[in-house]
């Protein structure tokens, strides 16, 4: 990547204009019914914050490397320690501490193009979890801990590390913003559609919030969104458009799921499932949990496919 200073860059800050006013545009509408229901209230609230954000995002996405991807990091850090304290695992300093320290490495060797040693991060984790339990000559609640650790890592840590490695890309920090917008507002239509209308539950024991006529109508206009951003990305994706619109919707899904599957075992309330608002950090990082490696992968299968 190796950028310098994208807050001066005029394609940027088009761009995040462009954002802006898509922002303003469904903001209108939803300033309208906010007092119809709580969940129409939650979206506008969503929108507002979104205005105080964006400029956030403009600023340490425009910034020279390697601002970019410690943010990344950063974010990957924080939505790791959420799931720990979720979890009930906050306290176990060693599992805890590895981890954070995992996430470091996987972004240095994100940001150095060491896409081996990025690859068999987990398999260095697994061990790295086993070995605590050796060290400590302790059994005890041991395999709970190594497996809740693992999962933790792998979707909070590894997966979503695949964003640094996007990053590196032609056109990296475009990409970035791009998927996370489209996965977002996928996950915000389809939840405010399923409102208004369906009657098949995607998946009712899971969240019987999202509905398969919502879901199905929102991945039409994800797709129609991924067309007409598709500006941000590199010219040798821009025409895998109708793909990169169907990883956004179908795969954010399949995040958001995920997350609501952790919570309802452990009986945790549910959070807001719209860009900010109510809700924290890890109910907006999972919406791009599989979104970036499903994106990243098919890059590179359209790279062995090209002969690249």
């Amino acid at each position: 990547m190796f950028q310098h200073f994208l807050i001066f860059d005029s394609f940027y800050v088009q761009n995040f204009a462009l954002i802006a006013a898509f922002l303003l545009l469904i903001g209108i509408p939803l300033y309208i019914l906010k007092n119809r229901n709580v969940y129409y209230q939650a979206s506008w609230s969503s929108v507002v914050s979104w205005f105080y954000v964006l400029p956030l995002v403009y600023i340490l996405f425009g910034l020279p490397d390697p601002v970019p991807i410690v943010v990344i990091g950063l974010m990957s850090v924080y939505a790791l320690k959420t799931f720990y304290q979720m979890v009930g695992m906050y306290h176990r300093d060693w599992f805890v501490n590895l981890s954070y320290f995992l996430i470091a490495l996987g972004t240095y060797f994100a940001y150095n193009n060491e896409r081996g040693s990025f690859i068999a991060l987990p398999m260095i984790a697994l061990t790295g979890y086993i070995l605590i339990a050796i060290l400590r000559n302790n059994y005890i609640n041991m395999v709970q801990y190594i497996g809740l650790s693992m999962i933790g890592f792998s979707i909070y840590g590894w997966f979503y590390l695949h964003a640094a490695e996007i990053l590196m890309f032609n056109f990296g920090v475009y990409t970035v913003i791009y998927l996370y917008a489209l996965s977002e507002f996928a996950i915000a239509l389809s939840s405010s559609l399923s409102l208004s209308f369906g009657k098949f539950n995607l998946r009712n024991k899971i969240n019987s919030k999202i509905k398969l006529e919502g879901f199905i109508v929102a991945t039409i206009f994800t797709i129609l969104l991924a067309w007409a951003w598709r500006r941000m990305l590199p010219d040798e994706m821009k025409s895998e458009w109708i793909a990169i619109g169907l990883i956004c919707a179908v795969f954010s899904t399949l995040g958001d799921l995920t997350l609501s599957v952790i919570r309802k075992d452990l009986k945790i309330k549910d959070h807001g499932v719209f860009i900010i608002g109510r809700g924290d950090l890890l109910s907006r990082v999972n919406k791009v949990i599989f979104v970036f490696p499903a994106y990243y992968y098919f890059v590179k299968l359209i790279e062995i496919k090209s002969g690249f």
